[in-house]
């Protein structure tokens, strides 16, 4: 398996290489979570050679997952390898999420060293499993890892709804020009999963979508309700580990994602809608609330300090966004011990405006 995985690897980098350009279409990203610098190393191992120093807020881009906690990605024209935790990948379009799940085979589908059907099988998937840093790429393939191990699997035999999922909660519903629209949750021993249908009249199913999340904790790690504008509603699903995904009532179509790596919701989330169709949102353990516009961008996240934690409850007030906390701390460590209260937010900015026990 070792020396498999070894021999995938080599020739992914001598692909990368020979070309002088990315594996894929991998997605665009940026270098976090550093003082400086971090490396771009000749192949996905930390005592591999460096290449070069890429500094703290720089571009790379063509990323797709290379396994052993590495990202391949080309920067200022190299490629390379650069530690997954230091690099930021923005959403990479529609058509593939975080975490996927093997669909629609009979018993496993091949995870292959590249992008074509001729390529050399590396694995064998099997049917439901959970496949990870998945990113849309070439010949209807999408890259991803399976067991640690970087490969490429075809899309028609993926989905973000893990299998064998009971849909037994309905989050929402509503009707929009005709079309009754159901939010519902679900899961199974191993996962949870959200999914929203469209209905016709007569009862026929014009569309739907699913994501889910490969495990279960304490929390609840998916969630569903309306969004948008009167204008352009949109169905909102959310599940752990792929995001947050927008789609539209009347076709379907993905209208927007906001992926963890810009923002990590976590679980139990709370959340508010505001008039303009802007998204206040936070999850038990965090993050504080982020206000997301009706068109998918990420306008701020709040801060108070760390000592603000176990959100369970948003509300839009006259003087800005309410937040109740299991726990609070006054901004100033010194002012007094942590105690339940509420935290009053800059609706236009998240700035905070007051801490207040209860």
């Amino acid at each position: 398996m070792q020396k498999a995985f070894c021999a995938a690897l080599c020739l992914i980098l001598s692909l990368f290489l020979a070309t002088g350009a990315a594996l894929a279409a991998g997605a665009d990203g940026a270098i976090v979570n550093c003082e400086e610098w971090v490396s771009l190393r000749a192949a996905p191992d930390t005592s591999a050679r460096r290449l070069s120093q890429v500094p703290l807020g720089a571009a790379v881009t063509d990323c797709v997952p290379a396994g052993n906690g590495f990202v391949a990605c080309v920067y200022e024209g190299q490629a390379g390898y650069i530690l997954s935790r230091y690099v930021r990948v923005e959403a990479a379009g529609k058509g593939a999420a975080a975490v996927m799940y093997v669909a629609n085979c009979e018993e496993w589908v091949s995870l292959r060293a590249a992008p074509d059907t001729s390529a050399r099988r590396l694995s064998q998937v099997p049917l439901g499993a959970a496949v990870t840093d998945c990113v849309p790429a070439e010949n209807g393939f999408v890259a991803c890892v399976y067991g640690g191990q970087a490969g490429y699997i075809l899309s028609q035999y993926l989905s973000e709804a893990p299998v064998g999922v009971v849909y037994d909660r309905e989050a929402a519903s509503g009707a929009f020009d005709g079309t009754r629209v159901v939010i519902e949750t679900g899961g199974n021993a191993v996962c949870e999963a959200v999914r929203v249908t469209a209905y016709a009249e007569n009862g026929e199913v014009l569309w739907r979508r699913e994501a889910g999340t490969p495990y279960r904790t304490e929390l609840t790690l998916v969630a569903g309700r309306f969004g948008g504008t009167a204008q352009r509603p949109l169905a909102l699903l959310y599940a752990a580990g792929v995001g947050l995904i927008a789609y539209e009532t009347a076709t379907g179509e993905e209208a927007w994602r906001v992926t963890p790596e810009q923002v990590n919701l976590g679980g139990s989330l709370s959340w508010v809608l505001g008039g303009d169709g802007t998204l206040y949102v936070g999850g038990y353990y965090g993050p504080e609330p982020v206000a997301i516009s009706a068109a998918g961008e990420v306008l701020w996240q709040a801060y108070t300090n760390e000592d603000v934690y176990w959100l369970y409850d948003v509300q839009i007030a006259d003087a800005g966004l309410l937040a109740k906390y299991t726990v609070v701390a006054p901004p100033d460590p010194g002012e007094g011990d942590p105690h339940s209260g509420a935290v009053l937010y800059d609706l236009e900015t998240g700035q905070t405006l007051q801490v207040a026990p209860d």
